[in-house]
């Protein structure tokens, strides 16, 4: 049959396997196929294989044999299921009481002899039929019913559409981005527990050198070393070069384990007490560069050669252009590992990074979740209304505090007001404390931290290594939803991401 009905043209439409919800008698009962076209609606009722009735009950058995019996015949389902529809099309408005509707039956396997008194032959299709052109054989049906009911309207191509969308209107319902995160969360969390028994296996080692591409958990991995570390009663100093990523890991860890930010240039670590420590733990370790040699020394009983230390870093983090040289920096007793699970990024914020900046996928990121969203825009007016679109949607399923806008300068004070303004959501600066309020900060600012939805605003240029670093950095602060806003000018470098990253896969593959 439908077959059959392909054969009509653009102006028809064919639903099949309709539900139908508000049928007369059933609680539920389901079509097996409307057809919409200019002359009218069509509830069509198919019985392929074998056909009869006995004593009053219809069989029929399909061609595996299986019979199923019914006191009403197909007539009369056909009926019914036409009475349900149409008084939803004329509820709804989709359909006007004077246009056509009606139904008609189809057996295509066998002929009905005889004359049963519930069928209708004039809307019969069985296998002696001369199964002709089926737009004909429909605008025959509708003919019939509308000489029977006196309904003889037509139905223009509104109509038509109107009546498809009552009864199969397109959905897409997609869950709450908070409950996707809260999941994502949950997935990305076991994932660095799995990062944290490659780290426990080195327990005994005293030097390590822990390399990782941004979301394989380095920075809460750096926190559980500096807390393990300080439980067996050893002085330990967890430091980065970040005041404001010293602050968090502060608030992450307690007082027994101190922090402060490291100044490569004054080779000072901000507040510290103690001279020497047991241990020191260095977090994003290439902004400290080759500084680290000396950062160790300074803190490290035992310096570089005898101490105990950690280092977690990544090279393609290097937001200062500080050189890391590990190679020869490191010494013969210092044990390498590398971290290869992605435990903050989804799969599709993985690849949009690596498509955006050209980064090698080195780490497997293995926790699907929502698609990316790249917005482009021109001017500097079109940027803060995509923006506060975005983030403005975002707030709709996400508490305000789980969102941040990340740039690649610091936005003056009357930048963030504008977008705050226009936004209507609460705005703050990283700086500013806590509060359920979207963060605002730039790429370097929020290294080492992260959010469920990141907005990387400001993407002017892809051209050079260092705009991609930065749209690397901030791309990888998302948790679980990313969404991208790109100027019409990286649109070109933005296709040879694309191209790269089909060559890398092809080269892979």
């Amino acid at each position: 049959m439908l077959r059959w009905l392909e054969r009509l043209g653009p102006e028809w439409t064919v639903i099949h396997s309709l539900g139908v919800l508000n049928h007369p008698f059933k609680q539920w009962a389901e079509v097996d196929a409307v057809v919409v076209g200019p002359p009218g609606v069509l509830v069509l009722e198919v019985k392929g294989g074998r056909v009869a009735r006995r004593q009053g009950v219809w069989e029929f058995t399909d061609r595996t044999g299986r019979t199923t019996r019914r006191r009403e015949g197909p007539f009369d389902q056909a009926g019914g299921a036409h009475g349900a529809i149409r008084r939803v099309l004329l509820d709804s408005g989709a359909l006007g009481r004077s246009q056509c509707s009606g139904y008609a039956v189809l057996l295509p396997d066998v002929t009905l002899g005889g004359q049963p008194s519930d069928a209708t032959r004039n809307v019969l299709l069985d296998a002696s039929s001369a199964w002709s052109a089926p737009s004909g054989v429909l605008t025959r049906w509708c003919r019939y019913w509308a000489g029977r009911t006196g309904n003889t309207g037509p139905l223009s191509t509104d109509d038509t559409a109107a009546v498809v969308e009552a009864l199969r209107g397109d959905l897409d319902l997609r869950p709450a981005l908070s409950l996707v995160a809260e999941d994502i969360e949950q997935e990305l969390t076991r994932l660095t527990q799995e990062q944290g028994r490659v780290l426990r296996a080195a327990t005994d080692l005293p030097r390590l050198a822990v390399a990782g591409r941004a979301g394989t958990g380095k920075t809460l991995l750096a926190q559980a070393e500096a807390q393990r570390l300080a439980a067996g009663g050893r002085r330990v100093l967890l430091t980065c070069s970040s005041p404001v990523l010293a602050g968090h890991l502060a608030r992450a860890v307690g007082a027994d384990v101190e922090v402060g930010a490291y100044d490569p240039v004054s080779g000072q670590a901000d507040g510290v007490r103690l001279d020497k420590y047991d241990a020191v733990v260095v977090d994003e370790t290439q902004d400290i560069g080759v500084a680290w040699v000396e950062l160790v020394k300074r803190y490290a009983d035992g310096g570089r050669d005898s101490g105990t230390w950690r280092l977690f870093y990544d090279p393609e983090q290097d937001l200062i252009g500080l050189p890391l040289d590990l190679t020869s920096a490191l010494p013969d007793s210092a044990v390498r590992l590398k971290l290869t699970l992605n435990c903050r990024n989804t799969q599709q914020i993985a690849v949009a990074t690596s498509i955006l900046t050209r980064t090698q996928l080195d780490v497997e990121a293995p926790v699907p979740g929502p698609e990316v969203v790249a917005r482009w825009w021109s001017t500097a007016e079109e940027h803060l209304q995509i923006l506060a679109e975005e983030v403005r949607g975002l707030t709709e399923s996400l508490p305000p505090g789980r969102i941040a806008v990340l740039t690649r300068h610091p936005l003056p004070a009357r930048a963030v007001g504008a977008f705050r303004a226009t936004s209507g959501v609460p705005v703050r600066r990283l700086s500013s404390g806590h509060g359920d309020a979207v963060t605002v900060a730039t790429a370097e600012e929020f290294k080492g931290l992260e959010a469920d939805a990141v907005v990387v605003a400001e993407i002017n240029s892809l051209d050079t290594p260092t705009d991609r670093r930065h749209a690397y950095v901030a791309c990888t602060r998302a948790r679980a939803h990313l969404t991208m806003l790109l100027h019409e000018s990286a649109r070109n470098a933005y296709r040879e991401g694309a191209r790269w990253f089909g060559r890398m896969l092809t080269t892979r593959t």
